[in-house]
């Protein structure tokens, strides 16, 4: 029988006790229906195996340790408890896989060897001379790994920051300035502010002016509260609101409620690939191909894998999993994508509900909802209701993306309070392949208005126009590796009441004469049937250095106006300044302007200067001046500490350092690039981002080595407008060192050990010298154990957290059987 570890706790059973043990589980065993042949031919039939000892082996699965477990050596084989195994491979089996070992095919059992678990697929291999127990499952039966390509999430580093019950964030502008013409002058002063107050995750929005011109002015001009409701995906507002829209649906702002789904971008929608999944029998080289670009390129190892969900860009899409495995052909997953710009994905939704009145008449009612869905990856389809104090709509849409092209629809339905009756359709067409500059772009686009047809909207009496027709057709393409060339012509008719027929066309060439210099041109005409003809033309200069900070445009109509532009982006100094003159060359009958502009943007706040002058005004003769200095910040609140920092638009986290930190400069940085420094126990802020976890990380540039912060790494996971608060503290690192002898107190040099930590992970290893003595480095407070080889045992050690810098164990000698602790 192979030599047991010390920890092991000799506990023989009589043979009564097992005798009972094996009688009950063979009753239990009949009673649940555990029937299946094949595998009871597989396995050894043992439900209770007798035991000769218990002890602890270390558990490997899929190359990880995951620790120690308890197993019941008997007839030289090691049986380990299903119970505890269950729960551990939960996070290493796919979950049909998982229930079908478990809770099927091993149910009956209490204790498992190596034939069970290779009966129902997974590979073990026993070493009783390290005492570990290795266990493989096939990396098709593994969890699915999501390959994140747009975002990352980062759950598993630990600690995970979630906001705070009570945060709050007010951004202020303070405007200054002068106004000078020849009627008058005047000096304008204004105070902007922006308040946010998060109580448990309901958000309290306001925002308003406190002006003085001519006279002292204030206005609120918003006051809202919102709420995001996580099971429907939904985002709820109330107060001061405005509807959202779809198709010929109006928005309209209200005093009421709104509630709109959030769990979407607009724009590009994420969608699943239809090929995203994939399985690794070996490990590979994977790369994710986009319309010829490389997004990814990744070594994975054994195991099923699936691109998650990411943006594919409207249009034909060619997508990629090229799969390259030492040894064999390169295989090549290959799918083409068809997406429009209002795509969702399959089984998304996008909806929004509206319900108010009107600001302005608080006794005009309107109401305003649609839902769209992702029937399918490639098509979307959805209703939308809306009334007001006049008329009501009702309207359908719907967008397929085909391998040739995306054809959009929206129809409405429109019925008037007083009996009229009018209808409007939209059908467009687009083709374009993402990632193929040589290939052109087509679109097409149809709309007709029946006469009446206007969508119910707040404030204002309908006009009910007159039917219109209208067809576009726009085509794009290079004509070069440096040319690019665009043409459209739309022709329409209003087709009731006066009949009239217009033309008109638009044609743009823009290239590039050199790196960072281009030109465009760009012309139209515009017609309507008896009348004459106009056309507009304008020639465009820009010049933009690759590598510099400097834009300068120049551009001059056909009509005589003319503009110039110079921008300097102020990547160095901080300092952004531009210059922008209009009609300066008098070819225009428009009046001349000049505006020069400056932006300061500093850790705490942002400054702004701005210069406008107006002359050649007819109706107000002379020099017109107008200047303006501004300076903005944001104060934030969360878990009773106060920071400042430029606007926060969003959610934000706050660093505090403690007092034991307060001499130390402290780096912070989140993952999306911003950064500051604590000096001298100062608070950083850090904006974040709703609903997008990151890492928040802190580092010691300028401190004592020794000096180690209990936290490095930290998850943030905002929501809504919401504070995080992030503090730590420190520990110091420890020397021990210690010489090893054996039982008549000689030194036993040359041996090798490694140390581990109270989790089980090897944090560091030693090796003793002619006299037995050895020294480990860096470890921080806790308990450790150092395993000697195999004949020698091991040996515990405990470092208090307020134990000095150095400590000396002095002589020690490996545990003995028996012995159990740290020494």
């Amino acid at each position: 029988m192979p030599r047991l570890n010390k920890r092991f706790m000799p506990a023989r059973l009589n043979s009564f006790k097992t005798i009972v043990l094996i009688l009950t589980f063979f009753v239990v065993s009949v009673f649940s229906g555990f029937s299946d042949e094949l595998l009871q031919k597989k396995l050894t039939g043992v439900i209770d195996p007798a035991p000769e000892e218990l002890g602890l082996v270390t558990l490997v699965v899929d190359g990880t340790t995951v620790g120690d477990i308890e197993v019941i050596f008997t007839e030289n084989k090691y049986f380990l408890s299903l119970q505890k195994l269950d729960s551990i491979l939960v996070d290493y089996m796919a979950p049909g896989f998982h229930s079908e070992v478990f809770r099927t095919k091993l149910k009956a059992y209490r204790w498992v060897g190596s034939a069970e678990l290779s009966a129902v697929g997974l590979s073990v291999m026993e070493d009783s001379n390290s005492l570990s127990f290795f266990l493989v499952v096939p990396p098709s039966k593994r969890p699915v790994n999501d390959i994140r390509i747009s975002q990352t999430t980062y759950n598993s580093i630990k600690p995970i920051l979630l906001p705070s019950p009570f945060s709050a964030i007010l951004n202020t502008e303070l405007q200054a300035g002068l106004d000078f013409s020849v009627s008058g002058s005047y000096v304008p002063i204004s105070w902007l502010f922006d308040l946010s107050l998060n109580i448990s995750d309901w958000i309290l929005e306001a925002n308003g002016r406190v002006s003085f011109y001519r006279d002292l002015t204030a206005a609120l001009q918003m006051l809202r509260f919102v709420h995001d409701i996580g099971p429907l995906g939904a985002r709820l507002y109330g107060g001061m609101v405005t509807s959202t829209s779809l198709g010929y649906q109006q928005s309209s702002s209200l005093y009421g409620l709104t509630l709109d789904s959030y769990n979407f971008v607009p724009g590009r929608r994420p969608a699943n690939a239809p090929v995203s999944q994939f399985v690794l029998e070996k490990k590979s080289i994977v790369r994710i191909i986009l319309n010829g670009t490389i997004l990814l390129t990744l070594d994975l190892d054994p195991g099923t894998y699936d691109v998650g969900q990411f943006d594919f860009a409207p249009g034909i899409n060619d997508f990629v999993i090229e799969i390259e495995t030492p040894g064999e052909k390169k295989q090549r997953i290959h799918a083409v994508v068809s997406r429009e710009d209002v795509l969702l994905g399959k089984d998304m939704v996008e909806f929004s509900a509206s319900a108010g009145v009107g600001r302005t008449d608080l006794g005009e009612i309107f109401g305003s909802t649609f839902y769209r869905r992702g029937l399918a990856d490639v098509l979307t389809a959805g209703g939308a209701v809306q009334f007001g104090k006049y008329s009501g709509l009702a309207g359908i849409t719907a967008v397929y993306a085909s391998p040739i092209g995306a054809i959009t629809l929206n129809a409405a339905n429109m019925l008037a309070w007083d009996g009229r009756l009018a209808q409007a359709a939209n059908l467009k067409y687009k083709l374009t392949f993402p990632g193929r500059s040589s290939a052109p772009s087509f679109g097409l686009d149809f709309e007709i208005r029946t006469k009446d047809f206007e969508a119910p909207r707040i404030g204002t009496l309908p006009t009910y126009p007159e039917g219109t027709f209208s067809v576009t057709a726009q085509a794009s393409g290079r004509l070069s590796s440096d040319s690019f060339i665009g043409i459209s012509g739309t022709y329409s008719r209003q087709y009731t009441g006066t009949v009239q027929d217009t033309v008109s066309s638009s044609l743009s060439f823009s290239t590039n004469l050199r790196p960072g210099y281009s030109l465009l041109l760009s012309g139209g005409t515009s017609q309507t049937l008896g009348e004459a003809l106009t056309a507009t033309a304008s020639i465009r200069l820009s010049i933009n250095p690759q590598g510099g900070n400097q834009l300068f445009n120049f551009t001059q109509s056909l009509n005589g106006e003319n503009s110039v532009s110079i921008a300097n982006t102020g990547a160095e100094n901080g300092i952004a300044a531009s210059f922008q003159g209009d009609n300066l060359l008098g070819t225009s009958a428009n009046p001349a302007n000049v505006t020069i502009s400056a932006r300061k943007t500093t850790a705490l706040a942002d400054f702004a200067g701005n210069l406008d002058l107006q002359y050649g005004n007819a109706e107000v003769p002379g020099l017109s001046t107008q200047a303006t200095l501004s300076a903005s910040t944001g104060f934030v609140f969360v878990n009773g500490t106060f920071g400042m920092a430029r606007r926060i638009s969003d959610s934000f986290m706050i660093f505090a350092p403690p007092q034991t930190l307060s001499r130390e400069r402290i780096d912070v940085r989140n993952d999306s690039g911003q950064t500051g420094s604590s000096i001298g126990g100062s608070v950083v802020v850090l904006p974040l981002t709703s609903y997008r976890s990151g890492l928040a990380t802190l580092n010691l540039p300028e401190s004592d080595p020794n000096i180690v912060l209990k936290t490095t790494t930290a998850t943030v996971s905002p929501r809504y407008k919401s504070g995080i608060f992030f503090t730590t503290d420190i520990v110091r690192s420890h020397a021990i060192s210690a010489t090893l002898v054996d039982k008549a107190g000689a030194p036993l040099g040359y041996i090798m050990a490694e140390v581990f930590n109270e989790m089980g992970e090897s944090v560091s290893s030693t090796f003793t010298d002619e006299n037995g003595y050895f020294e480990l480095y860096d470890l921080l407070g806790g308990i450790y154990t150092i395993r000697w080889p195999l004949d020698l045992g091991v040996t515990y050690f405990e470092i208090p957290e307020d134990s000095p810098k150095d400590l000396t164990l002095g002589t020690i000698l490996p545990s003995v059987p028996g012995q159990e602790g740290p020494q």
